[in-house]
């Protein structure tokens, strides 16, 4: 998403957007990252801890960089495909809970979390 510059004036008294907390963490390390008015700051949501607010799993790409599957199917995959689905009665978020999940094994600063029991890849 686009970012508003200034940041701390721009978004006072609000909870950042992740495009924007991608580049204040970029700025803080090094002031010349600042981005220009509206420029569009990539950014995923990664793996974390469970409970983790979103804001702390926010991070600009990278190769090594493991995206938050879970966050992606739910808010992603599923409440879309849940809009389109319910036009023929089916209730696609009551299939995806109703599931037997695994636990998703992934890495968050260095240790191994097992987020939730969630998990598609487990029927694959």
């Amino acid at each position: 998403s686009k970012v508003r510059v200034p940041l701390e004036e721009s978004y006072r008294g609000k909870t950042l957007p992740p495009s924007a907390v991608v580049a204040k963490r970029a700025a803080d390390r090094d002031p010349m990252l600042l981005p220009v008015y509206k420029e569009r700051i990539p950014y995923i949501i990664a793996n974390g801890p469970p409970g983790a607010r979103l804001t702390d799993l926010v991070e600009s790409p990278t190769p090594k960089s493991r995206i938050n599957a879970l966050y992606y199917i739910r808010h992603k995959i599923l409440r879309p495909l849940n809009r389109i689905m319910r036009l023929v009665n089916v209730d696609v978020e009551a299939w995806y809970t109703s599931m037997r999940k695994s636990p998703l094994v992934g890495h968050f600063r260095g240790r191994t979390v097992v987020a939730g029991k969630g998990g598609i890849p487990r029927h694959f």
